[in-house]
């Protein structure tokens, strides 16, 4: 729904136009960017952002609310919360995943590197993106991969 070029973000949007009140939740964090938590803010308070887009936390403080189970005070309710119960699987990973899991992490290192020396995060995020990819299925990654080649010549076309 952050997204306010997409479909849903375009109903979302048009909805909020047209209620009194509006309650957003999810159990889902937004995708991480100002931009996308400033939207959905805006669906709920149009004045909250300021007009040049860039905000703080006293801007927005007063429309999000994030709990916790662990913020439950009532051993009531706390009781209907579970432990999780973590079964740990064993699984034999070919030489194809292997490699590619070192290529991975090597990206990774590489990016934490270039944070130290001052340069852009998004080297780490592809990084950490690319590893979830790959744990969701082949084609996840295949599909992160491609995107990733997309900008970096779209960035190298720019030059």
């Amino acid at each position: 729904m952050s997204n306010i070029d997409s479909q849903r973000g375009d109903l979302a949007s048009y909805l909020a136009t047209k209620c009194e009140s509006l309650v957003l939740a999810s159990a889902t964090p937004h995708n991480g960017k100002m931009e996308s938590f400033a939207n959905l803010i805006n669906m709920i308070e149009p004045t909250a952002i300021p007009s040049n887009g860039k905000y703080e936390k006293k801007h927005i403080e007063p429309y999000y609310v994030r709990r916790f189970k662990n913020d439950i005070d009532d051993a009531a309710v706390r009781a209907n919360f579970q432990d999780r119960e973590i079964i740990k699987l064993e699984a034999e990973l070919s030489a194809e995943e292997l490699d590619f899991l070192q290529f991975q992490q090597k990206l990774k290192f590489q990016a934490l590197e270039g944070l130290q020396k001052g340069k852009s995060k998004n080297d780490l995020l592809f990084s950490i993106g690319l590893f979830k990819s790959v744990m969701s299925s082949p084609a996840a990654a295949l599909a992160s991969v491609k995107k990733r080649l997309v900008k970096v010549k779209e960035l190298t076309n720019r030059k």
